[in-house]
């Protein structure tokens, strides 16, 4: 393969991440209306997108192996294509956990929220620009709006600690409301997953760039 079709090829890896992207954040976009709205009539839109982005990923990572196999590229092209599978399966998994979210719906079903939804749409709002934020930082190779991303991640922990702090505290004290506690809490988690995707990206992104592994590493330092 010629030096401008491997480049291009890499530039078309990039191309269907964003294209995966794009379907990943609309599907949080859903499912957090789902979720606050109760409306069941979304999950089957939520369960089509997941599968698209289960199909791009395979796609993905099929077409960067061969590349990595065929073209044995030097170490800068090399750490672009590695970044795009890791974060293809990173974007795959966000896609899972907005589906299990769309399930959490199921179980409610149409039952009456024991309470008006606060920690869960803060949760989801502060998620949700966190993955936009990410996938910003991966396209424009930005290097401080990823750390930026990395350093919020422990907001969105926070609050699911004070969700299940809050849940626990129902379950305990109204048994009869145990299950949709546990559901929501469910919801929560799966929240708190999709940022800790958010986080992934923006780590691979700033690997990308500067290529510095931060994974576990005090932000502080790189």
């Amino acid at each position: 393969m010629a030096r401008d079709n491997f480049q291009q090829a890499i530039s078309e890896l990039q191309t269907k991440i964003l294209v995966m992207g794009g379907l990943v954040e609309t599907l949080i976009n859903k499912v957090i209306v789902c979720l606050e709205k109760q409306d069941l009539k979304l999950v089957e839109e939520i369960a089509s997108g997941e599968t698209e982005v289960d199909r791009l990923d395979s796609e993905i990572t099929e077409k960067a192996i061969k590349l990595i196999a065929l073209q044995q590229p030097m170490a800068s092209d090399l750490r672009g294509i590695v970044t795009s599978i890791r974060i293809s399966s990173d974007l795959e998994r966000m896609a899972d956990q907005a589906l299990n979210i769309a399930e959490v719906v199921m179980h409610i079903g149409d039952e009456p929220l024991m309470k008006p939804l606060e920690l869960i749409p803060l949760m989801a709002a502060k998620t949700r620009q966190m993955v936009k934020n990410s996938l910003d930082a991966f396209v424009n190779k930005n290097t401080s709006l990823a750390k930026l991303v990395i350093d919020r991640d422990d907001e969105i922990d926070n609050l699911f600690v004070e969700l299940w702090d809050e849940l626990i505290d129902i379950i305990e004290s109204e048994p009869h409301k145990a299950n949709q506690a546990v559901n929501l809490i469910f919801a929560g988690r799966y929240l708190e997953r999709i940022a800790d995707h958010a986080t992934n990206i923006s780590e691979e992104t700033i690997y990308l760039v500067k290529g510095i592994l931060v994974a576990h590493k005090d932000p502080a330092s790189f």
